[in-house]
């Protein structure tokens, strides 16, 4: 049986990319912790990547959610602050980028519990008109917002969101 050798092939340590692959997987399926750890070894290698950042800090929220971080505040520190850089990183001349950054931390802080700062950010993302429809964020903040508002009580404010913008 004969092998085949590739000798442009660097296997002397982890490629970086199939780091970035398999942290991404270990995310998809919940193991915040082996994610988290693939994700910070990869700081060097993605320094300017924000969606690595991202990664990073749904790792560290999704950790301090669960029952088994040691320090929840702290987790949820860290979190907050790749979710910071992440958003320093992204271009925010674009409106699309507008909207995703401040939809994904409506949606951080809706996930943390503290759902008045999410309010302020879901509906930021609905004053962004989009260039391209194709990129409109709206809807999916205004169905968190609609959610909110209902989730506290807050009836007349749910109807307004769904009236204006989850009607078709």
């Amino acid at each position: 049986m004969a092998t085949i050798a590739n000798t442009n092939v660097d296997v002397s340590r982890g490629h970086p990319y199939l780091k970035y692959m398999y942290s991404s997987f270990l995310y998809i399926n919940k193991s915040y912790y082996s994610s988290l750890t693939y994700s910070l070894q990869l700081k060097h290698n993605f320094s300017n990547d924000p969606s690595l950042s991202f990664l990073i800090a749904l790792s560290n929220l999704h950790r301090a959610m669960g029952r088994q971080t040691l320090n929840t505040n702290f987790q949820i520190l860290q979190g907050l602050t790749y979710m910071l850089e992440y958003a320093k990183k992204k271009d925010l001349t674009k409106p699309y980028n507008q909207m995703e950054v401040n939809y994904n931390m409506g949606r951080c802080f809706n996930l943390i519990g503290l759902d008045t700062l999410a309010v302020g950010f879901y509906e930021k993302v609905l004053e962004i008109e989009p260039i391209d429809n194709r990129f409109d964020l709206r809807k999916e903040a205004a169905y968190n917002l609609w959610i909110v508002y209902n989730s506290n009580k807050n009836h007349k404010m749910a109807e307004e969101i769904m009236d204006k913008y989850l009607v078709i």
